[in-house]
């Protein structure tokens, strides 16, 4: 791909100073030419790296220089050179070459002539628009996972949660006190989401936005990506409630659940991966009727009796799945006793702040 002309005075520096390049890394994708590939650029005697994909934009702010660069480069190779090194090693980049502490090993590494327009983004201002404060991105772990599918590869902020679905089999929210609470329904790319909790997990990030573009400063980090739409419905509409807020309980220890669906999981098949869910007097059965037969009778802690006998048919991998990422010593989980009428079922955490809508089988 013909592109920029090629321009590479020398870089030296300590290994510890492009040790950002392993956000880079992240944030990279090969769905486009250019989705893996880092811009290294003088902009008025500031050096910057940057890189352009399907996400948005990564900007790092290097630092202040005299001469003038203008290369491409592959940033899984470039990192992968540097990232066994000592943070005191030193690293020399200049034309198509790494060297490493003055000469003790050198590697020669592709340059890219191809147009990559970081510049446009360098200068990009919206910080006089709207400001948006996210906090607790450490909780999209919780959910991240389950943001997959087309359209659905997003972090939603919804009534004070942060939602993600794969629409099939799980739709999922948690939320805390402190979160934004915001009448406007957001989507963020789910790559963009989690590379700001990566940089800056622990700190509140302001991000500023108009009808177009989010952008984030963090550190020398700036991240600009597109304002995104998806087909995750609004899950707290009356609607979508009547169909997961469901009005019977039963309370399990969450450990003895966890080993149970483990155990299963070692005999159900890939290919049925049902387990069937029936609440008796004595605890929470669960089977397996594929193939080879296997059930688990679970304690409970407590039940609502109208729901004795009744029986959910479920994925027992993702089941298995949100098991793993509830941190709470009692799971509650929520059924209807109309099974017929009924979509879901739902797991919580002891204090309602994780919600995962488990999506029933057809049996």
């Amino acid at each position: 791909m013909k592109g920029d002309t090629i321009i590479m005075a020398t870089i030296v520096c300590k290994k510890e100073d492009l040790n950002f390049l392993s956000q880079f890394v992240f944030f990279a994708d090969t769905k486009t030419p250019i989705g893996n590939k880092v811009k290294i650029v003088t902009v008025d005697g500031t050096l910057y790296f940057g890189m352009i994909n399907n996400s948005g934009c990564l900007l790092y702010t290097f630092g202040k220089t005299q001469d003038t660069i203008n290369s491409v480069f592959d940033v899984n190779v470039l990192y992968s050179l540097i990232n066994t090194l000592s943070n005191d090693d030193t690293i020399t980049i200049s034309e198509s070459k790494i060297s490493i502490n003055n000469g003790i090993a050198e590697y020669t590494i592709a340059q890219y002539d191809m147009t990559i327009d970081i510049e446009s983004f360098i200068n990009y201002d919206i910080t006089q628009n709207n400001v948006l404060v996210l906090k607790k991105l450490q909780l999209i772990d919780k959910i991240y996972d389950f943001a997959t599918g087309q359209n659905l590869e997003v972090i939603s902020l919804q009534n004070k949660h942060y939602v993600a679905s794969n629409r099939y089999y799980v739709t999922c929210a948690i939320t805390d006190d402190d979160i934004s609470v915001s009448e406007q329904v957001f989507y963020f790319d789910k790559k963009f989401i989690k590379l700001l909790q990566l940089i800056n997990a622990n700190n509140d990030i302001v991000l500023y936005y108009n009808s177009e573009k989010y952008c984030v400063h963090i550190n020398n980090f700036t991240i600009i990506t597109p304002v995104k739409t998806s087909i995750l419905p609004y899950i707290f509409s009356e609607e979508i409630q009547k169909k997961i807020n469901l009005p019977y309980v039963v309370k399990v220890n969450i450990n003895a659940l966890k080993l149970a669906v483990q155990r299963l999981k070692n005999v159900v098949s890939d290919k049925t991966n049902c387990v069937y869910i029936t609440i008796t007097e004595n605890g929470l059965l669960l089977e397996n009727k594929d193939g080879m037969y296997a059930y688990e009778n679970v304690p409970l802690l407590s039940k609502s009796d109208c729901l004795i006998s009744h029986v959910y048919s479920v994925s027992l991998t993702y089941l298995y799945a949100i098991l793993q990422k509830l941190n709470t010593e009692t799971i509650i989980i929520k059924m209807t006793n109309v099974v017929q009428d009924s979509v879901c079922i739902t797991l919580h955490d002891d204090d309602y702040k994780s919600l995962y809508v488990l999506m029933l089988l057809e049996k």
